[in-house]
C-alpha cells in the first residue's frame, strides 16, 4: 500500500467517506448533502479510489477535504478491488487524521435522517465502537460504520487488516471478522444501530440510515436519498 504522503493530517471531528468514482456519484454526494443539513458542524473528508477529473472538480468546489489513490494494478475486477478498498478505507484513517480526532468511517450508501448534536457525537465517541446485531444467537459486527475515538482501536484495526492484506488472507467480510475478534478481546466497544440503521427506524430512533444490500431499493430509503439527488 503506497503512502498517501498528505501534507497535513486532519484535526477536525466528523465523517470519513470512502468510495470509487461510481459510488461517489451515486451515493456519496447525497450523503454529503444530508450531513451538511443535519450536522453542519461536522467536517467531511472524502477518500476516492480511481477518481476521474470531474470528481476532482466536484471535490474541490465543495466544503470538504479529500484524498485520492489508485487501486493497485493486481486488483483487476470489481470483487477484488472491493477487498482492497475494505482495507484501505480503514488503514488510511491513520494517515488522514490526527490520533485524537474523532471520526466515523461510514458506508456511503447511507443518509443522515435526524440532527446529530455535536455533544452527542463527542459523548458517543469517548471510546471507539462498531455497531452490532444478533445473528444466529451471536453478537456480530456491522462494518458499515466504525466510530474512532481518541484511543488505540484505529491502530489495532489497521494493523490486523494490513496483516491480512500482506499475507493474502483477504476474504469477503474480513473486516467484520476482524472487528468481531476485537469485540471479543474488548479492543472496541459495541454500538447500537443509531449510526447505521439498516432497519430504517423500525426498531427505534436513529441518526443515519444505511442501505445494506438490496435495502437500497426499498422505497423508504429511496425517498430519503431522493431529497438530495437534485443537489449538485
Amino acid at each position: 500500500m503506497i503512502p498517501l504522503n498528505l501534507k497535513n493530517k486532519i484535526n477536525k471531528h466528523g465523517f470519513m467517506l470512502a468510495c470509487d468514482t461510481v459510488y461517489l456519484n451515486n451515493w456519496t454526494k447525497p450523503l454529503f448533502f444530508s450531513i451538511q443539513k443535519y450536522c453542519p458542524w461536522a467536517h467531511i473528508h472524502i477518500h476516492v479510489f480511481d477518481p476521474v477529473p470531474s470528481d476532482i472538480d466536484w471535490l474541490s468546489s465543495h466544503n470538504c477535504s479529500y484524498s485520492t489513490e489508485n487501486t493497485p494494478s493486481e486488483f483487476t475486477d470489481w470483487s477484488s478491488k472491493g477487498l482492497y478498498w475494505s482495507v484501505a478505507r480503514y488503514a488510511r484513517v491513520l494517515e488522514i487524521y490526527t490520533d485524537d480526532t474523532l471520526v466515523i468511517d461510514l458506508d456511503v450508501d447511507s443518509v443522515v435522517v435526524n440532527p446529530i448534536p455535536q455533544e452527542e457525537f463527542f459523548k458517543d465517541l469517548e471510546s471507539s465502537w462498531v455497531p452490532t446485531r444478533l445473528k444466529g444467537g451471536q453478537i456480530k459486527s456491522l462494518a458499515s460504520a466504525v466510530g474512532f475515538g481518541a484511543d488505540r482501536a484505529r491502530y489495532i484495526f489497521a494493523e490486523l487488516l494490513m496483516d491480512a492484506y500482506k499475507n493474502n488472507k483477504l476474504v469477503f467480510a474480513a473486516d467484520q471478522a476482524i472487528l468481531n475478534g476485537m469485540i471479543g478481546r474488548n479492543e472496541i466497544k459495541k454500538m447500537d444501530l443509531r449510526y447505521t440503521d439498516y432497519k430504517f427506524g423500525k426498531k427505534g430512533f436513529s441518526y443515519i440510515w444505511t442501505g445494506k444490500g438490496d435495502r437500497v431499493k426499498e422505497p423508504k430509503f429511496v425517498n430519503m436519498i431522493d431529497q438530495y439527488r437534485h443537489m449538485k
